[in-house]
């Protein structure tokens, strides 16, 4: 009888684990097709099939729809070389943006990691950003709108960050590429809590375009309107200095079709400083040999006539330090 009762506890413990590991396996299926934000996993949002919009095959990447601010900083924080071919629609939609993008990490964070694929853009969208959007990017990547012509992007800094260019800390050549056009522009940050407008110091758009690397921006802007600041945004790097970027490495080239700035501080505009170690210009802070500066007709450095462009320790120009 003993023997009975061991053999029938025995299959009663056989089919409830039975149960339980089908009850599992169900739980685990219905996961995979829950939309990762729903349930709070921001971090793990890219590499979901929710967020998958589409293979790039063509360049080997993935299409990411991102229509929310949470996604796109959920893709910043997951990015590594896998996503370096991958095509970002940021969906925004206009004037949907206010506040700061809290823990948005820099796309691209080593040479390897350089960010390569196509960025397509809503018009009127703006990126509120605590620091530089990319860490490395390649000079060959398209930044559009829905239409397919080059778009302008618009990034405003949320907090002072001298270290920390606007655009991108280094621009790398990528084989073959003559340089896309690019349309970026510098905009005052809303606090929505209070209505109120800032603008905070930067270290110019870009840090350096490395060597061979071709930059072609065709329109940029710099608006200094901050109603809740009494000075201008300055341009202020430890390094060089200079509005559009701070160094053209070795044969690097950058062309520049137009500047305009704007501010609302009477006769102030903004002042340029390399706080440490490098030099500092009106538009570049310092070139190597073999590097290359083409301006528009119409391009001049757009400075007040009293703002000053100071280097601690090298060269201060109007154009290039």
């Amino acid at each position: 009888m003993k023997d009975i009762n061991n053999r029938n506890k025995h299959k009663r413990i056989t089919r409830f684990h039975k149960r339980l590991i089908s009850m599992i396996l169900v739980f685990v299926m219905t996961l995979e097709n829950i939309p990762l934000f729903d349930i709070g996993l921001k971090n793990s949002w890219p590499f979901s099939t929710y967020s998958k919009i589409k293979t790039f095959a063509a360049e080997g990447g993935t299409e990411y729809d991102i229509d929310s601010v949470g996604k796109l900083v959920a893709y910043s924080q997951n990015y590594d070389s896998s996503h370096v071919n991958d095509t970002l629609k940021i969906t925004f939609g206009d004037g949907a943006t206010s506040g700061a993008f809290t823990g948005y990490k820099s796309i691209g964070a080593s040479e390897d990691k350089a960010f390569k694929g196509h960025i397509i853009i809503d018009s009127g969208m703006t990126l509120n950003l605590p620091e530089s959007m990319f860490g490395y990017i390649t000079d060959d990547v398209k930044i559009v709108g829905t239409n397919g012509e080059p778009a302008l992007l618009t990034i405003t800094r949320t907090a002072v960050t001298s270290d920390e260019p606007l655009f991108a800390k280094h621009v790398i050549h990528q084989d073959g590429s003559e340089g896309n056009e690019w349309k970026l522009h510098y905009d005052r940050f809303e606090n929505p809590e209070t209505n109120t407008y800032y603008v905070y110091d930067f270290a110019g758009f870009i840090g350096t375009i490395e060597e061979e690397a071709i930059v072609n921006i065709s329109e940029l802007i710099y608006d200094n309107l901050g109603t809740a600041t009494s000075t201008p945004s300055k341009i202020s790097s430890p390094g060089n200095a200079g509005l559009v970027c701070g160094t053209i490495a070795a044969k690097g080239s950058l062309t520049v079709g137009s500047i305009s700035q704007t501010s609302d501080k009477g006769s102030d505009s903004y002042s340029v400083s390399s706080t440490s170690s490098g030099h500092a210009g009106g538009l570049v802070g310092g070139m190597e040999d073999g590097a290359k500066l083409t301006l528009g007709t119409d391009v001049e450095n757009p400075q007040a006539d009293n703002q000053g462009i100071t280097a601690s320790s090298g060269y201060a120009g109007g154009i290039v330090g």
